[in-house]
């Protein structure tokens, strides 16, 4: 006779379930019937809850979305018609971008023939929005809805690195 992994009663047939550790491996595990209604149950809930915790967080996130969209970043220490109603401190966000030798190559031939060099314009404005959302994030998690005194700043690092910050002071306007 096999046992019940939950209460240990001998009984000569189990409900063979699939389950999980409490480190998330998946298990396989054998129970009595009584034991199996339980844990169906205890299932049941458990799915349940994820499913709520699942829409809340797709709610937090579309929430999130919007006032990223909506968020104000200027250069000026305040901002018409608006009343700063909170600060929350400096914030910044920093990207570093390596230029790899394609773009150094193309760099170098437009240098030589006085032209523009798109594939590192491509690569500052690549690193502009993303320190942008990096910024924005950064602000809304604070309970912020605006960034004033915002500063830009491109260095390079080396040879083939190029390094952006973005930095400002994170408020809540209305």
């Amino acid at each position: 006779m096999a046992k019940c992994e939950k209460c240990g009663e001998k009984v000569k047939g189990l409900f063979d379930v699939t389950d999980f550790d409490e480190y998330g491996v998946e298990v396989g595990r054998s129970y009595c019937e009584k034991c199996y209604g339980i844990w169906k149950e205890e299932e049941m809930v458990r799915i349940e809850n994820k499913a709520e915790k699942d829409r809340s967080m797709e709610e937090k996130r579309v929430v999130m979305k919007k006032s990223l969209e909506e968020m104000i970043i200027v250069t000026t220490d305040k901002m018409e018609n608006k009343h700063i109603e909170k600060y929350f401190g400096f914030i910044s966000a920093e990207v570093v971008l390596g230029t790899g030798i394609i773009s150094e190559s193309l760099a170098g031939i437009s240098d030589i023939f006085g032209k523009e060099s798109k594939a590192f314009d491509k690569k500052i404005n690549t690193s502009k929005n993303i320190i942008l959302q990096k910024l924005k994030v950064r602000c809304a998690e604070l309970g912020g809805n605006a960034v004033i005194g915002a500063k830009y700043d491109l260095e390079t690092i080396g040879k083939n690195m190029i390094m952006a910050v973005l930095s400002g002071t994170a408020v809540h306007i209305v």
